[in-house]
């Protein structure tokens, strides 16, 4: 992925962070906190139970860093595309400073064990900022264009003073923003993290024993993301399942035949409806939006298979984070992964009786007041993009029709039961008065 000023459809509201070349910070506040956090770095600003650091020390913590940041100063500036001027040291200085803020900022947001070292009362880092700043500054890190590259940060957490601050235990957080954070930016430099095994195997396979046994490949082939923003969408996305995408002549059989046969009413493909077509929806866990798959088979009920979808208090400004992404890259329609799984969901949840069926299955997870308000989410998420792989689950879905002895099996195993009950009663009868000859 590549980062350019194009990529910012929009400006960053006041008063939130702000990273990298593209979004220039007017905010004496924000600017301060910038600074103050690559002085917490060099130790001028410390806890009281802290040594002071010599001049001569922070002198040497400097020359670290610049050293550190050359090392991936070119692969940098690569991504985000030469859009900017700045010299190669005006660059340098930024990345270090940008992104001991963001790591900073990172690490208060995921609750670690130990506090930064800030003074209690700090605009930024002290101990008494309520969470709503902090879901705010939260969906500022995964803004378009308001990114540190990857590279850079893992780079940083590997100097002295951010693996001091890894230290102790580290909770996994359930919210996905927060998730991608502990996966990308901590995960790989806790003292007690495998290093094949780490990075996003959550979502890497089905089941427990097949997480163990395949996690390890899927890591050793895949690249770190460019960024955090580029790694929330491969979190939603998946593994790739390698399906193949292209567009089949059963597809166009398909389309006739849904298209012939089926009204509009009919074609609705929410959850509830789909329930009463026959069609069984199945939680299947470990995977992305990738995993999403149809199956027909003739000795039992069609099944759509559906990842989990977690929604949390940031979840909309989340997910318009990573669809203006998606917007802002050179995609092809079939590559707008994302937006074409928010439009697929948009069909499947239309009402709270689908939130309810989906969440009565394990599928939307969430506290009750945020499930309620997924329909009106993915609503306001909609977009027109539909991936080849959904367009044909979609397809699949919209054209079953239930096989005739499925619909009166019920009837028929009614019949042969009142059968087998009067050829019983018959026996016994018959048993106990024999006709005479």
């Amino acid at each position: 992925m590549r980062a350019s000023a194009d990529n910012a459809p929009r400006p960053l509201k006041k008063g939130l962070p702000k990273f990298g070349p593209f979004y220039s910070s007017k905010d004496d506040i924000l600017l301060k906190a910038r600074e103050d956090a690559w002085d917490r770095v060099l130790g001028k600003i410390r806890p009281a139970n802290e040594a002071k650091k010599s001049t001569e020390e922070s002198d040497r913590i400097k020359q670290e860093y610049f050293s550190a940041i050359r090392d991936v100063e070119k692969e940098a500036m690569e991504i985000y595309d030469g859009s900017f001027e700045s010299t190669e040291s005006d660059f340098r200085l930024m990345m270090i400073k940008d992104g001991c803020f963001f790591l900073q900022l990172a690490l208060l947001i995921l609750g670690g064990p130990e506090p930064l070292g800030y003074p209690p009362n700090h605009v930024i880092f002290g101990r008494d900022q309520n969470k709503k700043k902090m879901t705010c500054w939260l969906d500022s890190m995964f803004y378009v264009g308001n990114q540190i590259p990857v590279v850079v940060l893992r780079e940083l957490m590997r100097q002295k003073f951010f693996q001091q601050l890894t230290k102790g235990k580290w909770d996994q957080p359930s919210v996905l923003s927060k998730r991608v954070l502990y996966e990308v930016l901590l995960l790989p430099f806790l003292p007690s993290s495998v290093p094949d095994r780490g990075f996003f195997r959550w979502i890497c396979c089905k089941g427990r024993s097949a997480r163990k046994q395949k996690a390890g490949a899927l890591l050793k082939d895949q690249a770190p993301p460019t960024d955090v923003l580029e790694g929330l969408r491969r979190m939603i996305l998946g593994p790739d399942q390698s399906r193949n995408e292209e567009y089949e002549p059963d597809d166009m059989d398909l389309e006739a035949n849904w298209k012939e046969n089926t009204s509009e009413e009919k074609r609705k493909i929410n959850a509830v409806s789909l329930k009463i077509a026959g069609i069984r929806i199945i939680h299947i866990q470990g995977v992305g939006s990738r995993g999403i798959h149809f199956e027909e088979s003739c000795w039992r009920s069609a099944r759509l298979y559906l990842p989990t979808f977690t929604v949390d208090d940031d979840t909309e400004q989340i997910l318009k984070n990573v669809k203006a992404y998606e917007m802002t890259q050179p995609f092809g329609k079939n590559e707008r992964e994302v937006c074409s799984y928010l439009r697929f969901m948009g069909d499947i949840i239309r009402t709270l009786e689908d939130v309810n069926l989906l969440a009565r299955k394990g599928i939307i997870q969430g506290s009750k007041r945020n499930m309620d308000k997924l329909p009106g989410i993915l609503k306001r998420l909609d977009s027109k993009d539909l991936t080849q792989h959904l367009y044909r689950v979609k397809l699949q879905m919209g054209s079953y029709n239930r096989p005739a002895w499925r619909k009166h099996l019920k009837k028929i195993l009614s019949i042969v039961a009142v059968l087998t009950i009067l050829q019983t009663a018959y026996a016994i009868v018959s048993y106990h008065h024999p006709k005479k000859c």
